[in-house]
């Protein structure tokens, strides 16, 4: 029965439309959790909370949030795998190079007595070359896509990269106590079958922390100049999804690219490696969209 002076009592048919519900401002204000819950399990709601939105913060903490856990994850994963590698790598120069001593002129080995000396390790090139010999990247890289230039004063590492990158691991002449190894001073000597558990020592901690920053900023590159081409094509394009400007568009772009984020650092740890990170991202960016304003149409029309 209906209550004295409610002639139109409450019943589905006289609820707002979901439509006016927004307009009104009706949809509730979500947490940073059940966002990330809403995101794939009610992607409406979180879609169109966005068209209120007057900052990107919201958004853009949860998708650092995200990237920042993924990067995480990417590194303390694979820095086990990188620890193995660089040990084993250890060993086998130690055995091929024997002791290293510390002169006062730079380093010395036992092995090769004489110079130039090219071995290879799993694709890994070392150079043992003389100290008047030039470091010429360009024609290293021509054969090999990274290795180590040895002399006497000079530790190059280098790698194909992008253009080519060299980094100077050992100078003699240099004053910093990094490059100039202060705390292996002249005298100072290290058997060949100490070399690996050295690098084991020193990769365990300097493994993780490289692959956390290398895949973090890979990621994060890669997705930020995703979401920016879909944020300003919406609004070059006048497409609906560019309703309140630029702001609206990309907190639409951060929170469809959370669950892309998650799947691509999954699928690049447990999935063979068919696809590159880019392209699982791009393809399940894709799929999301469709998905996530299927699920805004049909909320919009009352489904």
């Amino acid at each position: 029965m209906a209550e004295p002076g409610n002639d139109h009592p409450p019943t589905p048919t006289n609820n707002p439309p979901p439509e006016t519900l927004l307009q009104l401002g009706g949809l509730p204000t979500l947490s940073f959790r059940e966002t990330l819950v809403g995101l794939f399990l009610f992607p409406h709601l979180v879609l169109l909370s966005a068209r209120r939105a007057t900052t990107v913060k919201r958004p853009l903490l949860l998708f650092l949030g995200i990237w920042a856990l993924c990067s995480l994850f990417m590194g303390l994963t694979l820095a086990p795998g990188l620890v193995t590698q660089v040990g084993e790598f250890g060993d086998w120069l130690g055995n091929e190079m024997g002791q290293l001593r510390r002169t006062n002129e730079g380093l010395a080995w036992d092995r090769p007595k004489e110079a130039p000396q090219t071995v290879r390790f799993r694709g890994f090139r070392v150079d043992f070359a003389p100290a008047t010999a030039a470091f010429d990247l360009k024609a290293l890289s021509s054969k090999d896509d990274w290795g180590l230039w040895i002399e006497t004063r000079r530790v190059t590492f280098w790698t194909t990269g992008y253009k080519g990158t060299a980094k100077l691991l050992f100078d003699a002449e240099s004053e910093k106590p990094s490059l100039n190894w202060k705390s292996f001073p002249p005298g100072s000597a290290l058997p060949g079958d100490e070399l690996g558990s050295r690098a084991r020592a020193i990769a365990r901690w300097a493994a993780p922390l490289f692959l956390i920053i290398w895949h973090g900023l890979s990621m994060f590159l890669l997705c930020a100049l995703f979401l920016v081409l879909f944020t300003a094509m919406p609004s070059l394009l006048r497409g609906p999804q560019a309703i309140g400007g630029w702001r609206t568009s990309l907190c639409v772009n951060l929170y469809c690219g959370v669950v892309p984020l998650i799947v691509a650092t999954v699928y690049s740890r447990v999935a063979p490696v068919t696809l590159n990170f880019l392209t699982v991202f791009v393809f399940a960016f894709l799929g999301y969209l469709i998905w996530a304003f299927s699920r805004v149409k049909r909320f919009l029309a009352g489904v």
